[in-house]
Formats: structure tokens, C-alpha cells, sequence
């Protein structure tokens, strides 16, 4: 069977699953690496699975501590509820694509849900233009990223 598109698309039983076109850039020095479509994605769309080692809460907190103190080393831990229970998925070592989609707690373009065993399934909320980065809101009004894009803004209005 021929397929007409760039996406990679799997037969199963009765209909086809395709999964999208998806491409690691370099953005710049502060924000690292992203996830961006090199094509158009609809709402909806299953973009993949946030995948890594399942560790406990306490063991991501000292991890998470560790990446803090070693400045400048990313950190791809994802922490989330399951049955009442605070876990963290490890993607440090993993060469899964989802560990590069950035914070946005503005505007994001995709959300992360918890699905049956610990499977952290990322959906797109709204149409996706080719050459867009992948975003979700990572939920923690805490990270320091935003903490300094929000000096950056009042700096910025202290000089106008």
C-alpha cells in the first residue's frame, strides 16, 4: 500500500495510525533545544508519549536537586499523580522526541495526559502550522525560566 505524505504511518487491523512529522531544533542559548511540526498538524492529534525511566517522587526530587546544583545541565524529569500517587518519568537518558517540548504557559499547543500505566500520552489542543514549536504548560508557576522572563519584562517597562 502507497502512502501520499511525509509522516510515518503504521496499517493496523482496520484503519491507519500516522504519526506526525516532528523535528529536534536549536532555538537559542537560554531555551535550549525544542520540538517543532515540519508539517501541519490537526487538534487532536496523538504526538507521542513522554517516555523515560518511571522513578519514585522522592527519587525525581533528588535528581531534580542534583540538575539544580550542576547549572546549565537540562533536566527532563516530569513529575505526575497516578491512582493518588506522585511519580516522575526520567528521560534524561531516553531518546524520546517529547522530552524536548518547552514550557508555555501562555499560549501552549499541546497538553500531556495521564493514561493507564504511567503512559504520559501528549495531545495537540489546537491546529499546528508547519515550522511551530510544540509547547505545553507544565503546570509550576515556580520554574526559573519564567521567573526571569518576568524581570526581563520589568526591566524592559522600567525603561520605558
Amino acid at each position: 500500500m502507497a502512502y501520499r505524505t511525509r509522516r510515518k504511518c503504521q496499517k493496523l487491523t482496520s484503519f491507519i495510525v500516522c504519526k506526525p512529522d516532528l523535528s529536534v531544533r536549536f532555538i537559542d542559548t537560554f531555551k535550549g533545544y525544542g520540538l517543532f511540526a515540519n508539517t501541519f498538524i490537526r487538534k487532536g492529534t496523538h504526538i507521542g508519549n513522554y517516555e523515560g525511566e518511571l522513578i519514585s517522587e522522592k527519587e525525581g526530587n533528588r535528581r531534580l536537586n542534583k540538575n539544580e546544583e550542576n547549572k546549565g545541565s537540562g533536566s527532563y524529569l516530569f513529575f505526575f499523580k497516578e491512582k493518588g500517587k506522585t511519580l516522575c518519568i526520567d528521560a534524561t537518558q531516553s531518546d524520546c522526541k517529547a522530552r524536548y517540548i518547552n514550557d508555555d504557559h501562555r499560549s501552549p499547543n499541546s497538553k500531556v495526559v495521564a493514561e493507564k500505566d504511567a503512559t504520559l500520552a501528549i495531545y495537540t489542543i489546537k491546529d499546528i502550522p508547519p515550522d511551530t514549536e510544540i509547547t505545553f504548560n507544565y503546570g509550576d508557576p515556580s520554574v526559573y525560566w519564567r521567573k526571569i522572563q518576568l524581570n526581563i519584562c520589568h526591566q524592559l517597562r522600567d525603561l520605558l
